[in-house]
């Protein structure tokens, strides 16, 4: 489920989004994920010079397949993109007491995305866990 848009302009006409999502078995995540009705908006400072900063909070429900999270897309206009001339991706997070202590970076790129019109598991991306 994907959810609310807050559009941002990158660097050399890339921009980007955030968002909410989470499972239908119970979860719940604030700011709500896509059609539940919330507004997703970036608040201004942050850590380390940043100019804005995310604030998402939720609740795990029960079953077999639970999830929720705050999500960041930086590709777009959806199409390649040569980032060869960068080092990495940089990010503080902070979280509370007895929230879970992991970030999924995932890339996706033609042999997993469905546009790519090649993947057999799409959304399959490469990625990682950060703890």
């Amino acid at each position: 489920m994907r959810g609310q848009q807050q559009p941002r302009q990158g660097r050399r006409g890339r921009g980007g989004y955030w968002y909410t999502f989470a499972d239908e078995v119970g979860t719940t995540v604030t700011p709500e994920a896509g059609a539940k009705g919330g507004t997703f908006t970036m608040s201004p400072g942050g850590a380390n010079g940043s100019k804005y900063a995310a604030n998402a909070r939720g609740h795990v429900g029960h079953g077999h397949v639970v999830f929720g999270a705050l999500g960041l897309n930086l590709v777009d206009p959806k199409n390649p993109y040569d980032a060869s001339q960068y080092m990495g991706i940089a990010f503080w997070a902070k979280k509370g007491p007895g929230s879970y202590g992991k970030v999924r970076f995932k890339v996706p790129d033609i042999k997993t995305d469905g546009d790519g019109g090649i993947c057999t598991e799409c959304f399959n991306d490469f990625g990682a866990d950060i703890t």
